[in-house]
């Protein structure tokens, strides 16, 4: 089975450590050729949370050299910002893949491929893997975590990929189960990346310093109470108390982590606000439901991001109203 991993961040280079073992033909896909010349000359040096350290060989391509290629699996681990790119990108291939899986962090990530990608073949993969890049082919896996994936869709256009798929990668003793119900899976994570996320951003601490502030469990918990009536709106129907728990032990249990919204303000790029609470915004605005708290907390980090880099803030008028 040729799989493809579309994408050379932390997760990116994570799951090829994984994959390559597995399956002889799986190839990572990055966006620069800087990237594809470090991995292959160096490989994918895989750091443990036990602190053991291994070196994987594994083939990787530049995605602008990726022309009339065919893959039966293709993990889309991107920023959510350019899965519009990624969609127009899937024409060059001469036939679409069996199975993709969209592994974002916000909500609407299937969206941009619906005109390009037969049904029955997109899924979307939620996990509580850690991992942090820590160079162009170097990754650490910070924490061990549970991966669920399940299709957006009611059936399969390929069922027996995606059950190869997860037999290989059971048996290979990783976490990872099958979530007929992946739309709720998608919004209970979203309620923790809008919690936790913008705060540890704005307030630039790691993520357990969220549980030292009475404010900060207020500000969650006005957040968390925001999402849960939008998701209830969309017939997901989810309690606010369960979801903040959830935050605050996400919180308990990566206590020293730096969130991906704050890595990103502080390497001065933009941030995946308005697929997290931005979309929380919007959904809401659509269904005449009030999100102050969400909005507010966009707003800021849009303001951040003006700061970082003023030539790639987001345009007037982007803002969530």
């Amino acid at each position: 089975m040729r799989i493809a991993v579309w994408g050379g961040g932390s997760l990116g280079l994570l799951w090829t450590a994984r994959l390559t073992p597995l399956f002889p033909e799986a190839v990572l896909l990055v966006r620069t050729e800087k990237q594809r010349d470090w991995i292959r000359e160096r490989g994918i040096l895989l750091t443990r949370p036990s602190g053991e350290k291994e070196r994987i060989p594994a083939a990787v391509r530049w995605i602008g050299e990726v022309v009339n290629e065919s893959f039966d699996c293709l993990f889309i681990m991107v920023k959510q910002r350019d899965l519009r790119e990624v969609a127009e990108s899937l024409t060059a291939f001469s036939r679409p893949p069996s199975l993709v899986l969209l592994w974002q962090n916000g909500l609407g990530q299937d969206g941009p491929f619906g005109s390009v990608l037969p049904p029955g073949v997109l899924c979307g993969a939620v996990t509580t893997e850690g991992a942090l890049r820590e160079g162009p082919g170097e990754v650490r896996h910070t924490g061990e975590g549970t991966t669920w994936i399940g299709p957006f869709s009611e059936e399969l256009a390929h069922p027996g990929i995606a059950a190869k798929l997860m037999g290989k990668l059971k048996d290979a003793g990783i976490s990872i189960e099958w979530e007929n119900r992946i739309v709720r899976r998608i919004w209970e994570k979203v309620m923790v990346n809008c919690a936790i996320n913008p705060l540890t951003a704005l307030l630039r601490i790691p993520n357990g310093g969220l549980l030292h502030s009475d404010d900060a469990r207020f500000l969650m918990k006005s957040i968390v109470e925001e999402a849960v009536s939008v998701a209830r709106a969309e017939g997901i129907a989810l309690e606010a108390e369960d979801m903040l728990k959830r935050a605050e032990e996400v919180c308990r249990k990566t206590a020293v982590n730096r969130s991906s919204m704050l890595q990103d303000v502080e390497r001065g790029r933009l941030t995946e606000i308005d697929w997290i609470n931005g979309e929380v915004v919007r959904r809401g605005a659509r269904a005449g439901i009030e999100t102050p708290v969400n909005q507010t907390l966009v707003r800021l980090i849009h303001l951040l991001e003006m700061r970082r880099d003023p030539d790639e803030c987001p345009p007037a008028g982007s803002s969530p109203s």
